[in-house]
């Protein structure tokens, strides 16, 4: 097929060899390069600060500072791309390229000056004519809120684009308060509809007040979709289609989500409403799908971005907020973390939100068509990028990989405490929504908003490391520079295989970064031009492009990031591969192109590709798959019973905890309790809840029963034990939580004997007078004498966080037990905070030694010297650096080389706090105020200082003394941790830390010592509660079904929810783990999960904390 730009680049490698010979300036090795106004033209500048006046200010109008956006189109069809920016106080205005990155503005001769407060901006061709068009939102404190829509009115006598404000003529001079809109064909009749992003003027304070959601759509800041009635008119169709639910509305994408065929919505919404997930139902209706897809989402929705981040062909989503990076600006912004606060929003029906950023790894389809999604932003090291706007995509240094742009910065920081606290400007409400009186200080005058400091800071690049992490190298490729940006985009404006990049600013010139990276490296590309000679609409394109050892998937949809339009490319980047790659593109109307063989560095014609097509409909890759893992509906009447959590808010006791203490659970054991031959099942109870008997009958149903005794306990694991040698089993159940006054009776063991036949009574005499808030508990016989002895792990000191509890060695003494901790193991006393142990020979010398982990412990290995006296030998067998959170332990022999291996479940790293041998986690804990409770303090490392992880009120709740330390938000940001606490003061404080947050695999490398490796990536996305071995492909050599999360977290930094179990899969030539997708493991395990627990040969019974149980089995 014919091009244009085939000939330049045929001779594109020449041209680089020549530009990289002839290139020798210093900023040769920085791939963007910042052009001045002078350079290029551009000097548009979305002036504010000196026109806004006294009339307003971010108190009154909360949104002033939110900026505008910026479409790039080939407005004049010249075969180069032109910039057109959004003015709030200015007026827009278009630059037509007039090639070699110099613009000419022709604003006044093109007549699309305007005069109202402009936000977004979507370049569209609406009519068909080949011709782009501009709609442009509007919004801003005067009541003309009428968006225009200039429609292009072609070439005047000197080749310059006019146009026409038609937006009245087409019914979308829509009056209300628009940021974005968005074209595509919902309901795929031949035509471009419109969504209309909605936002609203409110009282200042009540953005975040928790109220119902306004569900009926008519809300004024519900979203409009105008269906086009295909006679140059459309009609607003929100009732008819099911657009309904308010929110603030700051971003809206365009993708197909689950992978339909049918066009999907996502909004993200600002403030307290949550995002909104508009799944196309095919018959022209949306369903918000958001609480099902999602597990959490961005408290302050900003921009958005949907692309393949990771090459697995499936659309993953960014919504970005305003976390900062750096710890004063976290300090100075956020003050409490309010657990109270966060329990009423879910009553009230929000879905779970934190502020950050937020990475959504789509992680496939479900049976019903929906999507697991995993945030990952924590892992993947995007998470904080302060206040951002425009999140983009794209493959900037050509590897193959998509890389990540953010823009970033806010004219006054009105989220300052320090202001919103001590000055008169709040009065009784604070910018987000706090209905807490503030007083005036005269400490702290700041009278006016004129004495706020601005956030100034660089834009981020984040380069692709091809591992779902990403890497911030922004002043290493060049974008160091300091703007105040909003709306952003890429597009290729000089023609030279790069992508380019636009930001419209506020107070500053426009900026434009020439992307060099061709020059420097002369990676590959390919762009496929989405020209104006496409029959149907192209918005929802999808493209497949496949090479030797990579393949790429793109949608086409140009409206992305904020309140901007990119550029009308698909562009792939190739790395080195200059062999012919192979492209599949399916159309929004079914029909499917397939090129087995195309050269790189070349720009294809969407059009020309168009008449390549096929007839033949083909909407789906899905393979059928027989997974590893089924539900197993034998056993639905386990699964018909919502095991119960008592909610104890530890946060009000001890402020400084990250998390919940006494959140943990269920637990249950399994066995022929009443001697038929049939597994049982008994379940542990909480507080409130008695446990639960489960027997089976003959005909496979069950028979609950209730546990005889007292239901106040909150009960930890529970083992299955013949402790009478009679025959039968008996019952031990640990007692924890931390509810009660440390030595409170509710924390004494129990013990039930069965009469044989399956009847159970308590008889707590026969455990020893011992009240420790206990976790677990391990039947061994340490004394050889023929009966079971225990290890019973303790993990708390109540009311004493992280004060070390005692375990304890608990020797069966003819059917009682007593404590022989003394006599076997003595280094358990006070051994730290003991969550999971297994019994194993490490060493193969016959005896089974005891594996312990807990948090702030080390893998904690007692060896067994054949007496049952158990010796600590953490540092012979290398592990005293392996300091942890740890959740779980489980010994198997992974590699069959005979000796046991053992796996490690930690707090994993998707996570807020980050750690290593060199700067630690670490906790001091005593009673710094003497007011008899013990204050724990937790640091970690931000840069090369130490700082409390805890915010300003939080120390202040958990030690009233230290408001005399952090007079001001401005002080604790700034005071480093030995600044604040002098030796004297942590002197006698208890102090642990913590070096290692990954889930391990320690292989046993001959009995005497272990190589350490972290669990794959996939396996460290949330915390691992629950492992489970077994060959689920029949190859002789162990695989492995973990699972965890955990909803027990404080709510600022959020609860980790990232995980739906995993199957990892033995692969013998390389002697590690892969990672098998959902698809095909047929693990799909929500919520969080406590156990996982056998129940036959191949059926695993999967207990949930305040969740329904789920059973799957092997089905392989």
């Amino acid at each position: 097929m014919s091009n244009p730009r085939l000939i330049f680049f045929k001779l594109f490698p020449i041209i680089l060899l020549v530009l990289c010979i002839l290139s020798c300036q210093p900023e040769k090795d920085k791939p963007f390069k910042l052009l001045t106004a002078t350079e290029t033209g551009l000097t548009f500048n979305n002036e504010m600060q000196e026109l806004i006046g006294d009339s307003l200010d971010a108190l009154t109008f909360p949104y002033v500072y939110n900026g505008a956006g910026v479409a790039t189109g080939d407005f004049n069809n010249d075969g180069l791309l032109d910039l057109f920016f959004a003015g709030n106080l200015v007026s827009s205005k278009l630059y037509l390229n007039q090639g070699s990155l110099q613009f000419n503005d022709v604003t006044e001769e093109s007549k699309i000056a305007t005069t109202r407060w402009c936000t977004g901006v979507s370049a569209v061709d609406i009519n068909n004519d080949q011709l782009l068009d501009i709609y442009i939102c509007v919004a801003g404190p005067n009541s003309d809120k009428r968006n225009y829509f200039f429609i292009n009115q072609g070439l005047d006598d000197n080749g310059i684009p006019t146009f026409a404000d038609k937006a009245r003529e087409y019914g979308l001079d829509d009056n209300g308060y628009s940021t974005m809109a968005a074209f595509f064909d919902y309901d795929k009749d031949n035509d471009l509809d419109m969504y209309l992003l909605t936002n609203e003027m409110s009282e200042p304070g009540s953005y975040n007040i928790v109220r119902p959601k306004e569900t009926n759509g008519y809300a004024g800041n519900n979203d409009r979709l105008y269906r086009n009635d295909g006679n140059d008119h459309f009609t607003n169709v929100n009732q008819e289609t099911g657009i309904l639910i308010e929110g603030w509305g700051l971003g809206v994408n365009i993708s197909d989500i689950n992978q339909d065929g049918w066009p999907d919505v996502y909004v993200s919404n600002d403030f307290i409403s949550n995002d909104l997930l508009w799944i196309n139902q095919q018959d022209g209706t949306f369903k918000n799908e958001a609480a099902k897809y999602l597990r959490h989402q961005t408290f302050n929705g900003m921009g958005n971005d949907v692309a393949d981040i990771n090459n697995d062909m499936k659309p993953d989503v960014i919504v970005v907020d305003m976390l900062p990076e750096d710890h004063y600006r976290e300090k100075t912004m956020i003050g409490n973390n309010n657990y109270d606060q966060y329990l009423l929003t879910k009553i009230s029906g929000y879905e779970e939100q934190y502020v950050r950023n937020t990475l959504q790894l789509n992680r496939g389809n479900n049976p019903d068509g929906s999507i697991d999604f995993s945030e990952i932003s924590f892992f993947s090291g995007i998470s904080s990028t302060d206040w951002s706007w425009a999140p983009l995509f794209a493959d900037f240094d050509n590897d193959g990989w998509k890389d990540l742009f953010i823009s970033n910065g806010y004219r006054k920081d009105v989220t300052n405490l320090d202001y919103i606290t001590y000055s008169k400007n709040f009065g009784d409400q604070s910018y987000f929504g706090s209905q807490t009186k503030y007083q005036a200080s005269e400490d702290y005058d700041m009278k006016d908003l004129e004495s706020v400091p601005e956030v100034k800071i660089h834009n981020y690049m984040y380069h692709n490391q091809r591992d779902l992490k990403f890497k911030d190298m922004s002043a290493e490729w060049g974008l160091e520079t300091a703007t105040f940006s909003h709306g952003a985009i890429y597009a290729d404006l000089d023609n030279d295989g790069d992508l380019d990049l636009v930001t419209n600013n506020m107070d500053q010139p426009a900026m434009l970064w020439e992307n060099n990276i061709n020059i420097q490296r002369g990676n590959n590309f390919l762009r496929i031009h989405f020209d104006n000679g496409l029959p149907i609409p192209a918005i929802g394109t999808k493209v497949y492009l496949y090479t030797t050892n990579n393949s790429q998937y793109l949608e086409y949809n140009p409206y992305r990031g904020f309140k901007s339009t990119v550029e009308p490319f698909l562009h792939f980047g190739l790395d080195s591969i200059s062999q012919t790659v192979s492209i599949v593109i399916k159309w929004p109307n079914d029909s499917t192109t397939m090129i087995p063989s195309s050269e790189v560095n070349q720009v294809l014609s969407a059009s020309e590709l168009y008449q390549l097509r096929s007839k033949t409909v083909n909407t789906t890759d899905d393979v059928n798959i027989e997974p590893y893992f089924v539900q197993d509906t034998n056993y639905k009447q386990l699964t018909q019973t919502k095991l119960k959590e008592y909610n104890h808010n530890d946060f009000k006791e001890t402020p400084a905890l990250i998390h919940l203490l006494s959140k943990f659970g269920p637990y249950g054991a399994t066995g022929d309790i009443n001697g038929d031959g049939l597994t049982d099942l008994i379940v542990g109870g909480e507080i409130n809840d008695p446990s639960l008997l489960w027997i089976q009958q003959t005909n496979g149903d069950f028979e609950k029963s209730i546990l005889p005794g007292d239901s106040t306990y909150e009960d930890r694991e529970i083992a299955l034990i013949d402790i009478e040698n009679d025959g039968d089993l008996d019952i031990y159940i640990v007692s924890g939580g931390s509810l009660w006054p440390v030595n409170h009776p509710y924390y004494r063991d129990r013990i039930y004997l069965n009469d044989g036949q399956g009847h159970f009574e308590l008889n707590i005499d026969l455990t020893p007078s011992l009240f420790e808030s206990g976790s677990t508990v391990k039947p061994f016989d340490i004394d050889n004498d023929g009966d079971l002895d225990l290890f019973v792990g303790s993990y708390l000191t109540p009311k004493q966080y992280p004060l070390p509890p005692n375990s304890r060695i608990l020797l069966n003494d003819n059917g009682k037990f007593i404590d022989a901790t003394a006599k076997y193991a003595p280094n358990l006393i006070e051994l730290g905070m003991v969550t999971d142990a297994t019994w194993t020979d490490i060493n193969k010398d016959g005896h089974s030694d005891l594996v312990i982990v807990g948090e702030w412990m080390p893998i904690t290995l007692f060896e067994n010297d054949g007496s049952g006296n158990l010796s600590n030998k953490t540092e012979e067998y290398g592990l005293n650096n392996t300091n942890g959170w740890y959740r779980s332990i489980h010994a198997s022999d992974l590699d069959n080389d005979g000796f046991v291996d053992l796996i490690a479940g930690n707090e994993g790293l998707n996570s807020y706090y980050k750690c290593s041998e060199q700067q630690p986690i670490e906790v001091f804990a005593k009673d710094f105020d003497n007011n008899g409770s013990v204050d724990p303090l937790i640091t970690q490392y931000y840069g090369p200082d130490k700082h409390l992880t805890i915010f300003r009120d939080q120390i202040i709740q958990q030690s009233v003394a230290s408001k005399r330390k952090f007079k001001f938000y401005d002080t604790f940001g700034k005071t480093t941790f030995h600044e604040a606490y002098s030796a004297k003061e942590l002197d006698g404080a208890y102090h642990r830390q913590v070096s290692n947050l990954a889930s391990l695999i320690l292989k046993n490398d001959g009995g005497n010592t272990f190589v350490i490796q972290e669990l794959p990536k996939e396996a460290q996305l949330a915390p691992i509660n629950a492992i489970n071995t077994t060959d689920v492909n029949n190859d002789g050599f162990p695989d492995m079904l973990i699972a965890g999360n955990s909803n027990a977290q404080e709510s600022s930094r959020g609860n980790y929810d990232a995980s739906y179990g995993l199957l990892l899969i033995y692969q013998p030539q390389t002697s590690l783990y892969e990672a098998i997708g959902s698809g095909e493991s047929g693990i799909h395990l929500t919520g969080t999960v406590q156990q996982l627990l056998p129940i036959s040969e191949t059926s695993i019974l999967v207990l949930k904390n305040d969740d329904y149980p789920e059973v799957i089995r092997v089905s392989k």
